[in-house]
């Protein structure tokens, strides 16, 4: 069997990387900012608790970051999410894609990170993109 080398070097990976978004969190912080904020708080909470060695996730505002080595650690933290969404009454949209990847987390408790992705398929179905988080 072939063995698949995801390292590409300078830090840069081969991985798998999905891209979630909470639908209507905006309208949700504009109509009922408390309980929005408490569902979101307990929903990042619950998040992280999936996270492994496996399987990286990020949080931006209403944005999940998740990135793994096998297509089938990123499908099964997916799922993950979007049972824990609908628990709390959230929908999530994303798409999952693999490509180069690359990521430096800095500060305490390494808080602030960059994100870099280049995806494998063609430009029009997919972009990849720069995400910045501050602490």
């Amino acid at each position: 069997m072939h063995e698949e080398n995801n390292n590409v070097g300078d830090g840069i990976e081969v991985r798998h990387i999905a891209f979630c978004d909470i639908l209507g969190f905006s309208n949700k912080i504009m109509s009922d900012f408390n309980r929005t904020l408490e569902v979101y708080k307990e929903f990042r909470k619950s998040m992280f608790e999936f996270r492994t060695k496996e399987v990286q996730a990020t949080m931006y505002s209403d944005a999940i970051l998740i990135t793994a080595m096998s297509l089938g650690n990123a499908l099964s933290a997916v799922q993950s999410l979007w049972f824990l969404a609908l628990r709390l009454n959230l929908m999530i949209r994303g798409a999952v894609t693999k490509g180069r990847y690359w990521e430096e987390r800095q500060g305490i408790e390494k808080s602030s990170s960059h994100h870099v992705s280049h995806p494998e398929i063609d430009g029009d179905t997919y972009r990849g993109c720069e995400l910045e988080s501050g602490s």
